[in-house]
């Protein structure tokens, strides 16, 4: 089972939920799409649990070239890359409570982002590189604020007495989609405009819906359910509609994170020990297991892909 730190964690944080029994069902796969070439498919970031701590790693999308970025007694997690692909914001706890940071994607030059009494995480930053939305407790119930990418200009945009989670811009920076735990353990996905205006809910079922995540062309949006009685990985149009399964193992997966390109989905999956990053084609096929510790690994985020 993997659980994020964060006090006030959802079901998108408690991810990837002890097994149940393998379950069928779902639509049949969708054609799969045109992959690019490797050399275009930029970066994963991760989480990974160190003897007692939690720490962020970069790797190649085949698994080559791992990399830790953070060190240190702290526990960081979440990362999210700017849509530059030079920094990566995050939360860590190096200075008490969870707070949010942002590094050079190299991991040097870290600086504090939020100085708030609550704790904050689940950040996603605007495909124009000008604001981060992120989840935070510091009005007790776990809400949706956006800021400038400086950490100044906080601005509240849900208000509700209902918990919010993972939020994630559209590719034209007019929606966020996000999800709220509705009650009686059940999360939904809502979206709204960047304002905090025009909420919807996109999804209806008595069980959980969670970590919606747009497609880079912003046609999709992945996120996870266990609709199926199991966790696994789904994607959806922005509206809700033609739900399809693409995860089809009999593990639980979760944490869905998209290509640059948008052939392909990073997830993470506890199939072989706590939890491990694994990619597969948009459409659910050609599954690889691309980190293999003892630890658990999650939180998985693509990074863009930069011209040089």
């Amino acid at each position: 089972m993997i659980r994020g730190p964060l006090p006030f964690v959802s079901a998108a944080a408690i991810l990837l939920t002890l097994a149940f029994a393998a379950c069928g069902g779902g639509a049949s796969n969708p054609p799969a799409p045109t992959p690019t070439p490797a050399a275009k498919q930029g970066l994963i970031a991760f989480a990974r649990g160190t003897q007692g701590n939690q720490h962020i790693f970069v790797v190649n999308p085949d698994g080559s070239g791992l990399t830790q970025l953070t060190t240190g007694a702290e526990t960081d997690g979440q990362p999210a890359w700017s849509p530059d692909g030079k920094e990566i914001v995050f939360y860590s706890d190096r200075s008490g409570g969870f707070q949010l940071y942002v590094m050079n994607a190299d991991g040097t030059g870290a600086k504090r982002l939020t100085k708030d009494s609550g704790s904050d995480g689940f950040p996603n930053w605007s495909r124009d590189g000008t604001q981060i939305a992120f989840a935070s407790l510091r009005n007790q119930v776990a809400q949706i604020y956006v800021m400038k990418s400086d950490g100044t200009g906080v601005k509240r945009l849900t208000n509700s007495n209902d918990s919010d989670f993972s939020p994630h811009w559209s590719k034209d920076g007019t929606k966020i989609a996000f999800d709220r735990d509705v009650g009686g353990a059940n999360f939904e996905i809502f979206v709204m405009n960047s304002d905090g205006s025009g909420l919807t809910q996109i999804t209806s079922d008595p069980l959980q819906e969670e970590f919606p995540v747009w497609s880079p062309d912003g046609t999709k949006i992945a996120f996870f359910s266990d609709r199926d009685g199991q966790v696994h990985i789904y994607v959806m149009n922005p509206d809700g509609t033609a739900a399809v399964r693409v995860s089809r193992d009999s593990a639980s997966e979760a944490l869905p994170t998209w290509s640059p390109d948008g052939t392909k989905i990073a997830f993470v999956s506890d199939r072989i020990g706590p939890g491990s990053v694994y990619v597969m084609n948009a459409n659910g096929t050609g599954t690889k297991r691309i980190t293999n510790a003892a630890e658990e690994d999650r939180d998985p985020a693509w990074s863009p892909v930069i011209s040089p």
